[in-house]
């Protein structure tokens, strides 16, 4: 592994968020001050493919990245942006149960309001 990516590696691994490409690279920009945005995108996709971090596509804003590489889904604050697990604990078994269909692949990135958010309104 190299610097490089020991470096973006660790920032992803080091935060409790959900980082975007641009949020892990000014990050690790920090660490390792020549890093090159477009070295950080190949090394994303590298960890990716083999499988040590989690690419969260998202359609409406910034793809995300998560160090959690198990099965789960995700919940986004409509309002502040935030990025939370979400906890689908047998949801496979409910639809599989509604439906008789065994899924094979899906993603669930929902959207609401968070706690934080709803208290301040």
């Amino acid at each position: 592994m190299t610097n490089q990516r020991k470096t973006i590696y660790d920032v992803i691994i080091g935060s409790p968020e959900h980082l975007s490409a641009e949020e892990i690279y000014l990050r690790a920009k920090k660490r390792y001050p020549s890093l090159a945005m477009g070295t950080v995108y190949r090394n994303l996709k590298l960890m990716e493919d083999a499988g040590e971090i989690l690419h969260i596509r998202t359609p409406d804003g910034a793809d995300r990245y998560d160090k959690t590489t198990s099965k789960h889904d995700h919940m986004e604050c409509i309002q502040c942006g935030q990025f939370v697990d979400l906890p689908t604990h047998d949801l496979l078994g409910l639809i599989r149960e509604q439906t008789g269909m065994e899924i094979q692949s899906y993603q669930i990135n929902a959207k609401g309001i968070c706690s934080e958010c709803m208290n301040k309104n």
